[in-house]
């Protein structure tokens, strides 16, 4: 893959998510047992962990693992097509 990057924002999908749900980010922290701040941190991360990612999934009850599973499906499929005239 090089250096490419396939535009995942994982923070952002799951402050989405949060959002979604009408949930606090104090709430969330309050489940993850941490800071507000700390789940801001989350929001603006590029890149989880994928424990917290688990964790993440267990508290929203949203399976961020597939979410991210399709984007690199998407991806893929979309380089084959490219590769593949």
């Amino acid at each position: 893959m090089g250096g490419k990057t396939i535009g995942l924002h994982i923070g952002r999908i799951v402050e989405k998510e949060l959002r979604s749900q009408r949930r606090s980010a104090a709430w969330l922290a309050e489940q993850l047992s941490c800071t507000r701040s700390n789940i801001y941190g989350i929001f603006a991360r590029e890149n989880i962990d994928v424990e917290l990612l688990i964790r993440l999934s267990l508290v929203l009850r949203h399976n961020f693992l597939q979410d991210v599973s399709i984007i690199v499906q998407d991806h893929i499929s979309s380089s084959d097509s490219s590769r593949n005239p």
